[in-house]
């Protein structure tokens, strides 16, 4: 008790000497200074943007006014048209003509992004495919102009219309996103003064987190399929030793598991019990679209008199650089292969979907399967082709980069046993393939002391 009294006596003593203090001139504006900067703190701590205020926020937004109008140029003495752009995956392509699947002037050309703050340079070569291009992950947060090299010129890239793309939002990693935009006009910069004279085009990179609604990899098991056609149900393919619905779904649900490991978000297209088409807005291919899906895996099963190993179809529009490291790690961990690739860029295992042929027996430029012709948006014509007509909505949509693996074949007993002895090694490949691709790093194992 006596330590209690002596305590409240000590506090009343200083309580005393303080207002003494406040009675000197000098110590009263020191102490309405300290006051002063101590709410002017507490009050920018409070009010300062968080990653949830900056997923409305316009990178615009973050720009100095100074060094934008000392690094950014109103005109070019060079420059370079471009009518179209598109995105897969997470790859954007460029293109002087509007898109159509045939080979473009800007094919083989190298690109360059400068980022407008620091005046770092970034090369990039069209190489053709839709998964080639700009690899927009790896654009570190900023607003990044875009140039060609045109015969060894160096032009500045703009289009003859304005454009101000929807917002791309790049895969997760450690628990972030990219937020990409285009932008061409030439008012786009007016606020810092800069009035440039074509639309030039730029790229905005910001760093945040991912919205809720949005997934990264999309998986489809097959079977159960909804055939809008005759109003039926193809139930997908089986015998005593394997159902193609049920091992897809098990395949898928394995798949998942381990891709969500690695700090991915992965949905199904369909449960045990659904059986949704490829077309509309609750479609296969409609789900990952609205859900902004990167990457579609469909898998299934095939029939046929020759194959006893995985095979993958892949969209004939991409290089196959997804599919070529799903292969590689298949064979890493010991996975067999079938020898069937006839294009040297291929690895074992792939193939190139084949293209539909008219009524005049000419091949036309929509592929034979939804899996890969529905879910790459613009890159593959989603919504074109004549029983597409329900996913017309998706025809300008940024595509996911989509593979078909197909993992057992009906018609060869090898073939399913083969399957069914290794079909854990096939997810965890299928897995460590699309996050060594990407470049994924993972969550941390716990027991881990480094």
């Amino acid at each position: 008790m006596k330590k209690f009294v002596r305590g409240i006596r000590k506090f009343i003593q200083l309580l005393r000497s303080f207002g003494r203090a406040l009675h000197n001139p000098r110590t009263c504006i020191l102490f309405v200074i300290v006051i002063a900067l101590s709410c002017v703190s507490v009050f920018l701590y409070v009010t300062r943007p968080t990653q949830l205020d900056k997923l409305g926020i316009s990178y615009l937004e973050l720009l100095d006014r100074s060094v934008v109008q000392e690094n950014v140029s109103e005109k070019f003495k060079n420059t370079y048209e471009a009518n179209d752009y598109l995105i897969y995956g997470e790859n954007m392509m460029f293109y002087a003509n509007e898109y159509d699947g045939n080979v473009d002037p800007m094919q083989g050309m190298n690109v360059l992004l400068r980022n407008v703050e620091t005046e770092e340079e970034i090369s990039y070569t069209f190489s053709g495919g839709v998964d080639s291009g700009i690899g927009l992950a790896s654009l570190s947060q900023g607003l990044y102009e875009v140039y060609v090299y045109d015969n060894y010129v160096k032009k500045r890239l703009y289009f003859q219309d304005e454009e101000e793309s929807l917002n791309f939002s790049t895969m997760r990693r450690n628990e972030m996103v990219k937020n990409v935009q285009v932008h061409a006009s030439k008012d786009y910069l007016k606020d810092f003064g800069v009035n440039m004279d074509k639309n030039y085009v730029f790229i905005s990179v910001v760093d945040n987190i991912p919205m809720v609604r949005t997934i990264d990899v999309l998986i489809d098991p097959g079977g159960n399929v909804y055939n809008e056609a005759d109003n039926s149900i193809d139930y997908g393919v089986g015998n005593d030793l394997i159902n193609e619905a049920s091992a897809s779904l098990e395949l898928a649900e394995m798949l998942k598991e381990k891709l969500e490991a690695k700090g991915l978000r992965v949905e199904l297209t369909r449960d045990a019990e659904s059986t949704p088409s490829y077309y509309g807005k609750s479609g296969r291919a409609g789900i990952g679209y609205e859900k902004q899906a990167k990457v579609f895996i469909s898998l299934g099963m095939l029939v046929d008199e020759t194959q006893t190993r995985p095979i993958m179809m892949i969209s004939p529009y991409t290089s196959g650089l997804l599919a070529n490291e799903v292969s590689y790690t298949l064979l890493q961990n010991g996975i067999e292969l079938p020898d069937i690739s006839a294009q040297e860029n291929l690895n074992l295992g792939i193939l190139y979907d084949s293209f539909r042929v008219d009524e005049e027996g000419n091949s036309t430029k929509f592929e034979l399967y939804p899996q890969l012709r529905e879910t790459g948006g613009k890159a593959t014509f989603a919504g074109q082709a004549e029983n597409s007509k329900s996913n017309q909505a998706y025809a300008d949509y940024y595509g996911m980069n989509s593979i078909y693996f197909q993992f057992a074949n009906l018609a060869s007993t090898d073939s399913i046993n083969y399957y069914l002895e290794n079909k854990e090694t096939i997810a965890t490949s299928i897995a460590d393939a699309i996050t060594n691709y990407y470049e994924i790093e993972g969550e941390t194992d716990e027991t881990t002391t480094e």
